[in-house]
């Protein structure tokens, strides 16, 4: 088996790409039956592959080491043509909306990919996309600024990542005093960290107008690709948790804080159990959560009946 780390990686020639794709989907609007526009739908797919698996290759590499000069640039690139492919996915959704094979589709694939496309196309238009660039921008501006962050320790200034064993150690005193590190290190860039926030909530709110929503919360929810419940059942959802998961927590932490022997369990105790670490407050609660999420989504006749 291939590690990752020989995977190949190639920039994208995003206009050729792009041919590519205008190519099939032309194939895919003209064909003449089903099983053409079905063999035409497929080769739509694994285009798409090439543009998802490089995309993935060029994260996952930049997210190990976001100071790599050359991976730092692939992730800028990618920023930039993301609309450009999302535009082309759109009019591949338009045209699977408007298909004249729907119905053979939905026997052979389901109804799920229409719902996908519906929702998909409720979160694009071609005048949004020089706001997406600028949202991938910002968010990989973000995520650099936090990778960067560095801890300032007796054993000298730290990559932020590098004291976690600490915080997790069975010495009180020794979590208190990294946690307060941890947030010292986040508090030092904390202006621009929020200035980059306050730029991405105006970029999304503009995306969010020009799409014709209240909010970029409508975008948000189209975005994750919730069909199988609404906005509506998130609230019920949410008094659910409120009613009948919220105390069990609270029994819980209760029940840790007599057992550590402290006043006040604090956050940097939330993983500490006593005679050492294990996780059973965290099986009992996930546990719990699972079984009450189960009968909320039976209830409400929601397809998640497998959850």
């Amino acid at each position: 088996m291939i590690k990752f780390q020989d995977v190949p990686y190639m920039r994208l020639n995003m206009d050729r790409f792009e041919q590519k794709f205008r190519s099939q989907l032309e194939e895919f609007k003209h064909a003449k039956s089903f099983g053409a526009a079905y063999y035409a739908l497929l080769g739509l797919d694994r285009i798409r592959d090439e543009f998802s698996t490089l995309a993935v290759i060029c994260e996952a590499r930049n997210t190990m080491d976001v100071n790599d000069v050359f991976y730092k640039e692939e992730t800028e690139f990618f920023d930039r043509v993301k609309p450009r492919y999302e535009a082309l996915e759109n009019e591949m959704n338009e045209a699977l909306l408007e298909s004249p094979y729907q119905k053979e589709f939905e026997i052979h694939i389901g109804t799920e990919p229409f719902r996908m496309a519906a929702l998909h196309k409720e979160s694009f238009h071609p005048e949004i996309m020089e706001e997406l660039k600028q949202e991938n921008e910002l968010s990989s501006k973000y995520s650099e600024m936090i990778a960067n962050l560095k801890a300032e320790t007796e054993e000298g200034v730290v990559p932020l990542s590098k004291i976690g064993t600490h915080m997790g150690s069975e010495d009180r005193n020794e979590r208190a005093k990294y946690a307060a590190i941890w947030e010292k290190s986040f508090a030092s860039a904390g202006e621009e960290l929020d200035d980059l926030y306050d730029r991405l909530v105006k970029v999304r709110d503009r995306i969010a107008k020009k799409l014709g929503k209240k909010s970029f919360t409508e975008v948000g929810y189209c975005r994750m690709g919730r069909t199988s419940y609404t906005r509506k059942d998130i609230v019920s959802f949410r008094e659910e948790v409120k009613k009948n998961l919220v105390p069990v927590a609270q029994r819980l932490f209760e029940k840790q804080r007599q057992a550590l022997g402290v006043e006040v369990l604090y956050h940097y105790d939330e993983d500490i159990f006593a005679g050492g670490k294990n996780h059973s407050r965290h099986r009992i609660f996930w546990k719990t959560f699972k079984r009450y999420t189960r009968n909320f989504l039976l209830k409400q006749g929601s397809i998640m009946k497998n959850y």
